[in-house]
């Protein structure tokens, strides 16, 4: 039945994505405007949500007949229902249409700031607003007649489950929120992942596996950093993984959920800082790495430039066992990799945004995954630096005759010394030959 309904439009829920970015901004006006409040949450779920939609008088007439299996005649029994069905495409296409529809009202009558994920919805507040608010919303699901579930009710609170995420609003009065997946959820995947990193279950396919990588994506979601979307990568290719990859893969996000940190998100006023990288590659010539850092101003914060010692190239040439007639995405990628390093001092915590001239690379630092052996661990690197430095880095294209470290690749420098930045290209060679997932 589902396969053969149309559907014209697009209805729209809020994910957890929604959720932050709304504390996010609203983080933000309060440090703009010097409010040191505690925040609290609450959740409201509605009771058998689909139950309590009726069918229109058309519908119950024609269209509200359903067949099923009895097991006890072995037969098939036909009944009419007053409601939607639960599981009808067009069924959650109406529900998600009126449950938007009140989320709608309670933000234009009521000036509510909360969100709707299907039939939950969740609500913040300042703590000392937060009974007038609970009266507020309860009235308004009564007066339109909806009922929610009091069993999975609980007060306002500074810790708040719900689309099986925690969110934490203790330190938002200095500007910080964090999203967590919930203990049961974590203690499934791990109990799940243990399984198969251990042996004690065969490695899941097809179907099986698809399921795995739905839970897997959804909850990496509440992790920092990168280093779980980088470890995904490998389960999604799975006719070109190796077990042994898979396992490793496994382990990676076993330790995440065992000890990693939670999904930041804070209202941060800090700068912008502007990274240029490019490398340039010549085997019988010049062949060299450059990259510059800008404040928000436009002042150059540190550049560097350095040519690849020739048994560096070798190295990376016929890394893998296999001979390769030219490098340049593997350079390109270890210039961003150095550029993370060096700059360290002055990328911590900061916006970044990381410009690179060249196309794969940047895909491969965008998806965290590059079918070269070398510069999947370079990106492997990349993302352990990133959580070091306690920030996320945008990645952005640049054109070649736009890149203000086209000349630092090709032996040139500034006059600016103070400025520049002594780097170790073979240090770094070690350090992506050493890594792994």
């Amino acid at each position: 039945v589902n396969s053969v309904v149309s559907q014209t439009e697009q209805v729209p829920v809020h994910t957890v994505d929604v959720i932050a970015g709304t504390l996010g901004y609203w983080l933000q006006a309060c440090v703009k405007a010097k409010v040191k409040k505690e925040m609290v949450s609450k959740a409201w779920d509605l009771k058998t949500a689909y139950k309590q939609l009726p069918l229109s008088d058309s519908a119950f007439e024609l269209d509200s007949y359903i067949a099923v299996f009895c097991p006890r005649s072995k037969k098939p029994q036909v009944y009419k229902q007053r409601v939607l069905p639960f599981g009808s495409k067009a069924s959650v296409t109406g529900f998600i249409r009126c449950a938007y529809g009140l989320w709608k009202i309670g933000c234009v009558l009521l000036a509510l700031i909360w969100s709707c994920y299907f039939d939950d919805f969740l609500a913040s507040s300042w703590e000392d607003a937060s009974k007038h608010l609970d009266m507020i919303v309860t009235m308004f699901f009564r007066l339109f007649g909806w009922n929610v579930s009091l069993d999975k009710q609980l007060g306002f609170d500074s810790m708040c489950n719900v689309l099986g995420v925690t969110l934490s609003l203790r330190e938002a009065k200095f500007g910080v929120a964090y999203f967590s997946n919930t203990e049961k959820r974590a203690a499934e995947l791990r109990a799940v992942l243990t399984e198969y990193v251990t042996g004690a279950a065969s490695l899941p396919k097809g179907a099986e596996l698809a399921k795995l990588l739905g839970r897997l994506q959804f909850a990496s979601g509440q992790l920092f950093g990168r280093r779980a979307r980088h470890a995904l990568g490998a389960l999604t290719e799975e006719p070109r993984t190796s077990p042994e990859q898979m396992r490793q893969s496994m382990q990676v996000l076993l330790s995440l959920f065992e000890h990693g940190r939670p999904r930041r998100v804070a209202a941060t006023w800090s700068s912008v800082v502007h990274v240029y990288v490019d490398a340039s590659f010549d085997y019988d010539g010049y062949s060299g790495i450059g990259g510059m850092a800008y404040d928000s101003s436009g002042n150059i914060l540190g550049w560097f430039g350095s040519e690849v010692p020739k048994h560096v190239l070798d190295a990376i040439c016929t890394y893998g066992g296999t001979a390769h007639e030219t490098v340049i995405f593997e350079l390109e990628a270890i210039a961003v990799l150095l550029a993370l390093r060096s700059f360290a001092s002055f990328l911590k915590g900061a916006n970044i945004v990381v410009f690179t001239d060249n196309e794969g690379v940047h895909g491969a630092f965008v998806r965290c995954k590059s079918a070269s052996v070398y510069g999947h661990q370079v990106i492997t690197c990349a993302c352990d630096v990133e959580e070091s430095l306690d920030c996320l880095v945008w990645y952005e294209r640049v054109p070649s005759s736009s890149n203000p470290s086209d000349c630092l690749s090709r032996g040139e420098e500034l006059k600016c010394t103070s400025s520049r930045v002594q780097v170790s290209i073979e240090d770094v060679h070690k350090e992506v030959c050493a890594a792994c997932l």
